[in-house]
């Protein structure tokens, strides 16, 4: 499909990446792949108003993510949500970089388990009336033939939960690797996480176990 004949198409892709790992790096990948994506806004969060941990200190998790995105040309690691005072919310970034970057087709990207949850986020039906939502689905292996034409086809869209939007899958059959098994077991994980983001972690001694 040819640029010119049609609008940006731009994503937003949030999340705590504590830390981002290669399924992060992959997920966003294929988003710009089979979605036909002109830039992807990756965004990590300020204060997560829905975990109840605390995360690991801003400066580093925004460190760990422009390394884990520096060769997707594509991605551009944005502050925003650091920056910005309290809960973080992505109906607020969404708004933010829709104004500022006029006109477009917006796209919001989530893994399966944040899907999950879609309904409980702050103004998650605004959400959904200004920006397609896909969804990373880990057990879809089928081909990606015509995906290039997913904004207007309905081919790829799977039957949602009354009241939500029909969302857009992704093909992804990634990697075993979690945030949270990576923040566990940092000693086995380092070989699923990007080197550059693997080094980081063993230079500023995060996620070490208690001996």
């Amino acid at each position: 499909m040819s640029h010119t004949s049609r609008l940006p198409r731009y994503a937003l892709y949030g999340g705590a990446f504590d830390p981002p790992h290669n399924a992060h790096v992959d997920m966003v990948r294929q988003l710009v792949a089979q979605c036909d994506m002109d830039r992807v806004w990756v965004v990590p969060t300020g204060q997560a108003w829905h975990k109840s941990r605390p995360l690991t200190d801003a400066v580093h998790r925004l460190a760990m993510t422009w390394l884990a995105f520096a060769d997707v040309p594509q991605a551009v690691v944005d502050d925003r949500e650091i920056r910005r005072s309290g809960p973080s919310y992505t109906v607020d970034t969404l708004a933010e970089l829709q104004a500022a970057h006029p006109p477009a087709d917006w796209f919001v990207l989530m893994g399966q388990d944040q899907w999950a949850t879609f309904s409980t986020w702050n103004q998650w039906q605004t959400i959904a009336e200004n920006a397609s939502i896909v969804i990373a689905n880990r057990s879809i292996k089928s081909s990606v033939e015509g995906l290039k034409n997913i904004k207007h086809s309905s081919a790829n869209r799977t039957d949602a939960p009354p009241g939500l939007p029909q969302p857009i899958r992704l093909n992804w059959n990634p990697n075993a690797i979690s945030s949270t098994a990576a923040r566990q077991n940092p000693s086995q994980a380092l070989a699923l996480l990007p080197n550059a983001v693997a080094s980081y972690i063993s230079e500023h001694f995060l996620y070490t176990l208690p001996t």
